[in-house]
């Protein structure tokens, strides 16, 4: 990962590295005259950013491509600040002395949600896909649809993936097991949300009471549709009969499809 390169570069234990690494920050950002940030003032390594995130530039550079401005964009973006810091974490100002000085270091901090983080050269792509994984966690649970599979605790993610290795699935049945994962197929329920003043979120095969048309009433719930329940049941238990019976004897007798009287034996001591 990017970031992970530029601590590792610019905390360098080769001095030379180092050297460069920095050398290389300050020479470019003032060719493209890019002021220092004053106390409070956002900023790249001590570098003034606009409003915008972007560096406070008063030249292209006289046409030099630079990797210090991607970076920068790359920090806005994964929400990272970089500043500079003594060995005993006190905070320190920008200048040229910064690059020889064996006792600063490039300080990282990610902030999610208010909270700041800090990243390390080897552990800063972890920690933000952690990071990201966290709050895109909390964006999916906070969605009125999709939110609910999320928030279920006894859901397991790994199985919805299951489905797009199975080669014997039609393109059809794939397309609608991705969009039953995701709670965006043409339910009522979620029809009367997309078009609450022409849509009612309850099924039509029910007149004596009403029942909201959600996607497990459908695959589960509604009485109109009973005997694709019981052939979907039935060929469950067909499929799991062929499966175990072959590991006993043929003299083992298997029920299925049919009902078995249960007899009580009772024991007197």
């Amino acid at each position: 990962m990017r970031i992970s390169h530029l601590l590792n570069m610019l905390n360098n234990d080769d001095k030379d590295v180092r050297e460069l690494a920095r050398s290389s920050l300050f020479l470019d950002l003032r060719r493209r005259k890019v002021p220092l940030a004053r106390e409070s003032e956002p900023h790249f390594l001590g570098f003034k950013r606009k409003s915008s995130g972007k560096l406070d530039t008063h030249s292209a550079g006289f046409g030099v491509w630079s990797d210090w401005p991607d970076l920068n964009d790359l920090c806005v973006r994964t929400g990272v600040s970089l500043e500079w810091a003594k060995s005993d974490s006190r905070t320190v100002r920008v200048s040229e002395d910064i690059i020889t000085d064996p006792l600063t270091y490039v300080r990282a901090t990610a902030t999610y949600g208010g909270h700041s983080h800090p990243l390390t050269s080897t552990g800063a792509r972890r920690t933000l896909m952690d990071l990201h994984q966290h709050h895109q966690k909390q964006y999916w649970a906070g969605l009125k649809l999709q939110g609910k599979l999320a928030c279920l605790p006894s859901a397991n993610h790994s199985v919805s993936h299951s489905f797009l290795k199975n080669t014997a699935l039609s393109e059809d049945i794939v397309i609608f097991t991705v969009k039953a994962r995701l709670q965006v197929l043409p339910t009522r329920f979620n029809l009367s949300i997309w078009f609450s003043t022409t849509q009612v979120l309850y099924c039509l095969h029910h007149t004596t009471e009403q029942m909201t048309e959600t996607l497990p009433h459908i695959l589960n719930g509604c009485h109109a549709h009973k005997g694709m329940y019981i052939a979907r049941h039935d060929r469950i238990v067909d499929l799991i009969a062929k499966e175990i019976s072959s590991h006993f004897s043929s003299s083992v007798r298997m029920y299925k499809h049919s009902f078995c009287k249960t007899i009580h034996v009772s024991v007197l001591q």
